[in-house]
């Protein structure tokens, strides 16, 4: 009888992680719905060398604003200007917050970017830019402003929209979504 029950107990134990692992499948995460409608906007970047510390030189994707790195190392990537390489973008990696934000050279125009890619982001190299160069950036992974018990990052496109050598600033045409982990890159509230 003992033996019975045992059993009976076991399949019922087994049946019920397995009808829990089939209902599992195929859901997501649970993203809340977006909040924040992705804008089309510009922003002037201050090169990291030759410039005062109190302008901008760095993106926090993650809160959508330019940052100053003397006040924190909450960013994503910062803009630097060589002269020889001309304009350089470096992710937060780079400059020493191991993070998995990271940056994607794209190869069409900026209006044609719908959606983030999910991977073959560059973390910890630098990126060389030029006018008219369009990338996507991931921000760091975090649950900052989320809903859900996972950490995820934001997502923005950008433009070069010049680079001013004497002033050593770089100016950039971006949309930011500002959604955790949605990847649209389109005007308006993200569906993905």
């Amino acid at each position: 009888m003992t033996r019975i029950s045992l059993s009976r107990i076991w399949l019922g134990a087994v049946a019920a992680t397995l009808l829990g692992s089939i209902a599992g499948c195929g859901e997501d995460i649970g993203l809340p719905p977006p909040t924040f409608e992705n804008v089309v906007d510009t922003s002037t970047f201050y090169a990291l060398s030759g410039t005062a510390v109190s302008d901008p030189s760095a993106m926090d994707v993650v809160r959508g604003v330019l940052v100053r790195l003397d006040l924190g190392d909450s960013f994503d990537f910062a803009f630097e200007l060589d002269a020889t390489a001309g304009g350089l973008l470096l992710t937060a990696s780079m400059l020493g917050n191991r993070t998995e934000a990271g940056i994607v050279p794209q190869s069409v125009p900026f209006d044609s970017v719908l959606t983030a890619p999910e991977e073959g982001y560059v973390i910890d190299s630098v990126v060389p830019i030029k006018v008219g160069d369009v990338f996507v950036v991931r921000s760091r992974f975090t649950q900052d402003g989320c809903q859900v018990a996972a950490q995820l990052p934001r997502y923005g496109k950008f433009e070069v929209l010049a680079i001013d050598s004497q002033a050593r600033t770089v100016d950039f045409k971006q949309l930011l979504n500002g959604n955790c982990g949605y990847r649209d890159l389109e005007p308006g509230l993200p569906v993905n």
